[in-house]
C-alpha cells in the first residue's frame, strides 16, 4: 500500500513502483497516449546495485496495470532481467498527517 498526494502523481515516489529499499530514483521517458502510458524509470539500492524499469500499460481513473521490465545491475552477480505486471488500484484517500 503506497500514499500517492495528488501533488506527486505526475513523478510518484520511488517506493510507489519499486518498494522502499529503492532511493535516488531518475525518470527518463514518460509518455501518454490516450490511456496508454509508459514510463522509464532508474533507481540505486541502497549499495546494492540498481534497477532500470519499464512500466506501459492502461492507466484508468482509479486502477493501473502495468507489464514490467525489470534489469537489475547486482554487484558480483550482474545484470539480472525479469518481466512481470505492476497493477494498482484507489482504495481510498490517503490517512491525514498531524
Amino acid at each position: 500500500t503506497s500514499c500517492l498526494l495528488p501533488e506527486a502523481a505526475r513523478r510518484p515516489h520511488a517506493g510507489f513502483f519499486g518498494g522502499g529499499e529503492l532511493d535516488d530514483c531518475t525518470y527518463g521517458d514518460v509518455t501518454r497516449q490516450g490511456d496508454d502510458m509508459h514510463i522509464e524509470l532508474t533507481c540505486t539500492m541502497d549499495g546494492m546495485g540498481s534497477v532500470d524499469m519499464i512500466l506501459t500499460g492502461p492507466l484508468g481513473r482509479d486502477s493501473y496495470i502495468f507489464d514490467a521490465q525489470v534489469a537489475m545491475r547486482l554487484p558480483i552477480v550482474g545484470k539480472v532481467r525479469m518481466e512481470g505486471k505492476a497493477n494498482g488500484r484507489i482504495i481510498g484517500a490517503c490517512p491525514k498527517t498531524a
